[in-house]
């Protein structure tokens, strides 16, 4: 039998036709939910107050117009533009027969679409999974992407990760959760592999666990539940589906947990009480959807996972790329990685400084200049030791040869002086007083002081400083003074010699500041044959032109300023104030910092440095970024960064 509630305000139960296999009640929203209703029988002026309560049923309007309704005031609605004490009351029962008999089967076709859409929304959702999760290269990101899409498929109200322990295989670590209901503290751990807790019973068997009830766990199941957040968060965990996550060889990578199925997703579960009426069992059809999404995020993470390898093997050559440059030259010890953290701290920060090119750095931008700084070296292991390392104008041995020569001259000098006395007193009879004896020592003296003169202005002349000239002179004048020896005149100071005193400046005579020019080459040449990834692709790029100058007077292809990078116009600033500044240089001392500022501001005012990051550079105080250690990877150093 069929129900029909009909509204008594607009029908009089007289009016209503007679026929087997139809019961009439009146419309009372206490009692309507009762057994099936088939029809409701509503006049339009009582359709509004009923519209929200009424169950899913085929509704019939009766009245003489449909007044602010229109003619289908909702969806499964029949409109009779009559009152029913007008319409042919056989013809009517007709139409009520007709429509309990089509309200169950409409009722059923509905439930049928709605599981249709629900599951093609599935499919899409997990199609878009698949899509984002072959995308996302960060980890926490990744579990915050699964476990909020799966929560959201699955209508569950928390979910927690656990991976297996990379160092212990028989652990898993608890990484990651999330609650639509609670804010929850988390901390991470580790727990054994093993049937004491749900999740290391999910890991040893491999397989899914579906509790109905996590206070009433099945006596098949050896696990036990830890109720202690339960009592913490004032929460009731219920239902748990709990699920492998395996990668394409079916090994384990870690486990999913789904905590308490709801009606809707978006339903708060706010009291134990609420949880215990409103929280149901995950269903046969969950678990297949769970793993199906499980196994692609287990794919997923091990190919992230092996992302991560490929970037640690990558930093560790850049680490030992470093290491070689510094083992080969000593002296610049660390002034790779000052360089790539003042490159990257200015990077940072000329992002929304009036001054900056409003070059706005992605991560991938921010590497692609820390690698580049990193390497922007790297070429010295082309140019020959002894002219990498050389600290002073002559390399030792030469200045050991000299020194020798200098020493001879002066012992000949001596010797020769000794040989005059002899002849002297072998004519007077010993007599020192001579006069003739006092000449020759006078002589001698006069010639050893100029001698021991002479080997100070060598001496001053080899330092790496600027080479005054007056000291130029003297070295003129030793170049011409001879010596003898073995009846053969050499000259006391070779043309190779005053060579490489007289160099203006620095350490390097021209021929050898070109040999160390050409690192920079060597660094390009290098760099360019790494088959690079798509984000690094300009980094060698970057790295050669890091001794290029605005006005064109840099090296190797004198570039001008609309022809120089910006990671490359940073990378200079950061080369040129480390060089000044090092403490660990051995042939001179560290220059103080606000020295070395000026310095850059002279480079700056001559047209060769960028104004605006020199700005940066010094008004946000890039320079006292302190020394980060060389085993922090670049993302680990990137957020010490962020947090000054």
């Amino acid at each position: 039998m069929s129900i029909v509630y009909y509204d008594v305000h607009t029908i009089e139960a007289a009016h209503l036709p007679r026929r087997g296999g139809l019961d009439f009640r009146p419309l009372e929203l206490e009692t309507m939910y009762q057994g099936d209703t088939s029809v409701v029988l509503v006049g339009s002026t009582h359709l509004s107050k009923l519209l929200e309560h009424l169950p899913k049923a085929t509704l019939i309007v009766l009245d003489e117009t449909v007044a602010g309704f229109g003619k289908r005031p909702c969806e499964g609605t029949l409109v009779f533009e009559a009152p029913p004490t007008l319409l042919d009351s056989a013809l009517f029962a007709e139409y009520l027969v007709a429509m309990a008999a089509l309200g169950p089967r409409e009722e059923k076709i509905r439930h049928l679409a709605s599981e249709l859409a629900m599951k093609k929304d599935e499919i899409v959702e997990i199609n878009q999974m698949g899509v984002a999760l072959g995308t996302i290269k960060d980890h926490a990101t990744l579990h915050q992407y699964l476990l909020s899409t799966m929560r959201k498929l699955l209508k569950s109200d928390g979910a927690s990760l656990y991976i297996v322990d990379p160092d212990d295989p028989g652990k898993l670590i608890f990484i990651y959760v999330q609650s639509f209901s609670r804010n929850l503290p988390f901390k991470s751990f580790k727990m054994p592999i093993n049937s004491k807790s749900i999740a290391g019973y999910t890991a040893e068997r491999n397989t899914i666990v579906n509790i109905a009830d996590a206070y009433d766990i099945s006596k098949d199941l050896p696990v036990t539940f830890d109720s202690s957040f339960d009592r913490l968060a004032n929460y009731r965990t219920k239902s748990i589906l709990s699920i492998p996550m395996t990668n394409h060889k079916n090994e384990l990578l870690g486990v999913i947990q789904l905590i308490n199925k709801k009606e809707r997703s978006d339903v708060t579960l706010d009291t134990p009480e609420f949880i215990e009426h409103h929280v149901r069992a995950f269903e046969k059809s969950d678990e297949m959807l769970a793993l199906s999404m499980a196994n692609l995020a287990g794919i997923s993470l091990e190919n992230n996972q092996l992302y991560k390898s490929i970037e640690n093997l990558f930093e560790g050559f850049i680490r030992a790329s470093v290491s070689a440059i510094e083992q080969r030259d000593p002296t610049t010890s660390g002034h790779s990685r000052r360089v790539a953290l003042y490159s990257l701290g200015l990077a940072l920060s000329q992002t929304g400084h009036s001054a900056g090119p409003g070059i706005v750095f992605n991560n991938e931008q921010l590497k692609e200049l820390y690698y580049a700084a990193l390497l922007h070296d790297f070429g010295k292991i082309g140019v020959r030791e002894h002219v990498l390392v050389k600290a002073k104008k002559l390399y030792d041995a030469d200045l050991a040869i000299l020194e020798a020569r200098l020493a001879l001259i002066l012992d000949k000098m001596e010797k020769k002086a000794l040989y005059e006395k002899i002849q002297i007193l072998a004519r007077n009879h010993g007599n020192l007083s001579d006069p003739a004896v006092l000449t020759v020592d006078k002589r001698f003296e006069q010639e050893r002081e100029r001698m021991l003169q002479l080997t100070k202005v060598i001496r001053d002349a080899n330092e790496p400083a600027v080479l005054p000239e007056e000291a130029c002179g003297l070295l003129h004048t030793c170049k011409e003074m001879q010596y003898e020896f073995d009846g053969e005149v050499f000259p006391v100071l070779t043309e190779t010699e005053f060579s490489y005193l007289s160099v203006k400046r620095g350490s390097l005579n021209l021929e050898e500041r070109l040999e160390i020019e050409s690192h920079v080459t060597h660094t390009f040449n290098f760099l360019k044959k790494i088959p690079w990834t798509r984000e690094l692709t300009k980094l060698a790029d970057y790295a050669h032109a890091h001794h290029e100058k605005l006005d064109g007077t840099g090296y190797p292809l004198a570039l001008k300023e609309a022809d120089i990078p910006v990671q490359s116009r940073i990378m200079a600033i950061a080369d040129i104030y480390d060089a000044l500044t090092a403490w660990d240089r051995p042939y001179k001392k560290a220059m103080p910092v606000q020295k070395a500022l000026d310095i850059l501001r002279f480079e700056v005012e001559a047209g060769k440095l960028d104004r605006g990051l020199y700005t940066i550079f010094t008004d946000s105080k890039v320079y006292e970024i302190k020394e980060v250690a060389m085993q922090h990877d670049f993302d680990t150093l990137l957020q010490l960064l962020h947090k000054g």
